[in-house]
C-alpha cells in the first residue's frame, strides 16, 4: 500500500505538466445556431456546413477528412449504444474500434482496418441542455489524437442553449462574503455557492463543478478518473478514488510522510469538513527542477473508498485561484 501511495501522489503532481501541454493547442472558432434555434455551439473555422436540420447538424472539412455532427440522443438510449448503432448503421463494423478513454458523458474509439497502414479516431460527447440529450460525434483519420480531444472537448464545452433575447443581463455569482461562514473552532466550512457559469461531472462514485470552459479528460492514465483544467492551463484538479481498508487519517498521514521524502514540504495539512463530508486539506509545496509547484489535496473517505481531489501546477497559479479553489470543491459530494 506504502508504494501505491506514493506511486498515485508523484503522479498526481507530474501530470498538470503534460495535462498543461495539451491544453496549448489553438483552434479558431465561429459560433453556430442551430435551425430551430434550441441551441447554438462553436464550430472551428474552415469547416462546411453539410447538413442542418431541426437540431441536427453536421459540418466538414475536406483537407483533414473530418466529420463533425451535433444531434439529439433518441429517449433512453445511452451515449455508447448510440455510438455503436452509428458505427453499425454506416456500414463501420468491418473496421476494429479500441475504446480508449470514456466517461459518463464521452467515448473515444482508435479505429483501423487490421493493417497498421490506416487508423482513425471516432469520438462522442454528451450533454445535456434544456431537458435534451445532445450528442457531438468527431471522427478524423488524418488528425492527431491530441488534436482531435482538444476540438471536440471545446465542442461540448460550448454547446448551450440559445436565447434571441441577447438584452437579457447575465445573472452574476454573488460574493463570496454573502456565502460563507467559518467556524474556527473546528475548521468547519460550510459555504453554498451558486454555480450559474458551472457545469457537473456527475459519477455513480461523486460529482463536482467546475467553471463551463474548462476542459475535461478522462481515463489519461491507470490511476486518475478525470483531470479538468483551465483553458490556458494555468490551474487545473485532478479526482482519483480507490478502495482501502486504511482510515483516512493513516491515509494522509502516509502520503504527507511520503511527500517529505520526495523533498516537499507540507505547508499545512488539518480537518476540514466540506458539505458535511470530513476529511483533510493539505498544501505540498516543492520545486521540481527549476519550477515552483504547489499542490492543494483535499482527501475524503466513504463506503471503504478514499477520495482525492488535487489542485496544482505552479505555485503563484495556485494562489492567484485560491478562492476559485475554494469555490469548486465545495461543490465536490461523495455518493
Amino acid at each position: 500500500m506504502k508504494n501505491l501511495t506514493y506511486i498515485i501522489l508523484m503522479c498526481l503532481a507530474v501530470v498538470f505538466f503534460s495535462c498543461e501541454n495539451q491544453h496549448q493547442i489553438n483552434i479558431d472558432y465561429n459560433n453556430h445556431v442551430s435551425s430551430d434555434k434550441s441551441y447554438e455551439v462553436d464550430i472551428p473555422v474552415g469547416f462546411t456546413k453539410k447538413s442542418s436540420n431541426g437540431s441536427n447538424m453536421a459540418y466538414y472539412q475536406e483537407k483533414t477528412h473530418t466529420l463533425i455532427i451535433i444531434k439529439a440522443l433518441k429517449n433512453d438510449e445511452g451515449l455508447r449504444s448510440f455510438a455503436q448503432r452509428n458505427q453499425n448503421d454506416n456500414g463501420y463494423n468491418k473496421f476494429s474500434y479500441s475504446l480508449f478513454e470514456q466517461s459518463d458523458s464521452s467515448c473515444f474509439y482508435r479505429v483501423t482496418n487490421g493493417t497498421n497502414m490506416w487508423s482513425a479516431y471516432d469520438c462522442y460527447m454528451s450533454k445535456q441542455v434544456r431537458g435534451t440529450e445532445y450528442v457531438v460525434h468527431v471522427s478524423s483519420d488524418i488528425l492527431k489524437k491530441d488534436y482531435i480531444l482538444a476540438l471536440i472537448q471545446h465542442i461540448q464545452t460550448s454547446l448551450k442553449s440559445h436565447s434571441s433575447d441577447t438584452t437579457a443581463p447575465r445573472k452574476p455569482l454573488p460574493s463570496k462574503k454573502d456565502n460563507t461562514t467559518v467556524s474556527k473552532k473546528n475548521n468547519t466550512v460550510s459555504k453554498e455557492t451558486k454555480t450559474d457559469s458551472y457545469k457537473t461531472r456527475n459519477t455513480k462514485y461523486y460529482s463536482i463543478k467546475y467553471p463551463n470552459d474548462w476542459k475535461m479528460l478522462t481515463n489519461f492514465d491507470n490511476m486518475s478518473d478525470v483531470y479538468i483544467g483551465s483553458p490556458d492551463g494555468k490551474i487545473g484538479f485532478i479526482v482519483l478514488y480507490f478502495d482501502t481498508d486504511l482510515t483516512l487519517s493513516d491515509i494522509v498521514a502516509e502520503g504527507n510522510s511520503n511527500f517529505k521524502a520526495a523533498g516537499a514540504k507540507i505547508l499545512s495539512s488539518k480537518k476540514i469538513t466540506v458539505n458535511g463530508q470530513s476529511g483533510y486539506k493539505t498544501i505540498y509545496d516543492y520545486w521540481m527542477d527549476n519550477y515552483h509547484v504547489k499542490n492543494v489535496s483535499y482527501t475524503f473517505k466513504k463506503n471503504g473508498k478514499v477520495f482525492n481531489v488535487k489542485f496544482g501546477n505552479a505555485a503563484k497559479e495556485v494562489d492567484v485561484n485560491a478562492d476559485l479553489i475554494e469555490d469548486i470543491i465545495h461543490t465536490f459530494k461523495m455518493k
